[in-house]
């Protein structure tokens, strides 16, 4: 058995796994690169280890950039159509 994507601490098997921590630290300071400085977090369940971990990547990536982290800007909901819908009104609402 091999776990894709997924990873449980209690769980000894081998995994394909990215690294959330630094895909999100890179994609955030990629955006600071190319000019923007409101950059939003829309992040799934926190209980899940891959969002868990992309949380600390951005707020690492603006802290790098001084960039001042505003809450306003990270929505965290679960993996369905309806929470994506929210978390756009949540922004442009």
């Amino acid at each position: 058995m091999v776990l894709f994507d997924r990873t449980f601490a209690d769980f000894n098997v081998p995994t394909v796994v990215i690294d959330d921590y630094k895909g999100a630290f890179n994609a955030t300071e990629h955006l600071i690169n190319v000019g923007y400085k409101r950059i939003a977090l829309i992040s799934g369940p926190q209980q899940l280890l891959n969002f868990y971990n992309r949380l600390p990547g951005y707020l690492a990536a603006l802290r790098a950039n001084k960039i001042p982290i505003d809450k306003k800007l990270i929505y965290s909901g679960d993996l369905s159509i309806q929470c994506a819908i929210e978390s756009v009104g949540f922004f442009f609402g």
